[in-house]
């Protein structure tokens, strides 16, 4: 073998060995999680307060967010509700209030579902 094909197979197993390290470097990585916090970032009756407890009619928890089907969307207190701390976004329509909570959705969707019906 002259020169210039020794190099060529040098360089080839290289790449490929460096190829094989970060492939088996990403096998290792955890999978994406999602990170859910246990405790309340505000206690749990003002947010209640803001809803008012008879009119909720359903929880639905999903990882980032709670949506909270309601009888009278007009009565919710959306000003109560954006000054809480934790609170990302307040989305409502006429029939549900959806709340983005992040890490804090599972915790709050455990809570109201403990104080409603």
């Amino acid at each position: 073998m002259n020169k210039n094909n020794l190099k060529i197979v040098i360089l080839t197993l290289l790449t490929f060995g460096l190829i094989w390290i970060k492939w088996n470097k990403k096998k290792h990585q955890p999978e994406n999680t999602i990170y859910q916090n246990d405790k309340l970032p505000f206690k749990i009756s003002l947010l209640l307060d803001a809803l008012k407890p008879d009119n909720i009619l359903e929880i639905d928890q999903k990882p980032s967010r709670v949506k909270i089907m309601v009888n009278q969307a007009d009565i919710i207190d959306l000003d109560a509700i954006k000054k809480l701390k934790g609170i990302r976004g307040v989305f409502l329509k006429s029939d549900s209030i959806t709340l983005v909570f992040g890490e804090y959705s599972q915790v709050i969707a455990k809570e109201l579902s403990n104080y409603v019906k």
